[in-house]
């Protein structure tokens, strides 16, 4: 995994509309949310600099008798063809342990029973009565 990625945080911070861009020794690039479902999963649009493409990606899932298939893909055109096969040759070397990674943090996620994400607690409402003066 690339150590130097430093990530940023778009406006929007969860679902559809959520973005982040990223810089790093290997390259700078962004996500940014199209998608999002309970019962499929989620998509973005992937872009890296100096690349005209616009990859579709996502993690999707499915229900199995007794668990859940968890798909985190990528796909795209990558042009000029010649660089781009060549460069899908080695995609899996650039993200491919950033992918393995994710997906080990979310199975350890589930097994443990511990929510992905935590709503912020409720403000307590108080009511104060004071005595007539």
């Amino acid at each position: 995994m690339d150590e130097s990625i430093k990530t940023t945080l778009g406006d929007i911070h969860q679902g559809v509309g959520a973005s982040q861009t990223w810089t790093s020794i290997s390259g700078n690039g962004s996500i940014e949310f199209t998608d999002s479902s309970v019962e499929k999963g989620i998509v973005y649009a992937m872009s890296f600099e100096g690349d005209p493409t616009q990859y579709k990606a996502g993690v999707s899932y499915e229900s199995l008798p007794g668990s859940t298939l968890v798909t985190w893909y990528m796909s795209g055109d990558m042009k000029p063809i010649v660089i781009g096969s060549y460069f899908a040759l080695i995609m899996d070397s650039f993200i491919g342990a950033t992918f393995e990674q994710g997906l080990k943090n979310l199975k350890a996620q589930v097994e443990a029973d511990v929510p992905l994400m935590q709503a912020e607690p409720e403000p307590e409402m108080q009511t104060i009565i004071e005595p007539d003066a």
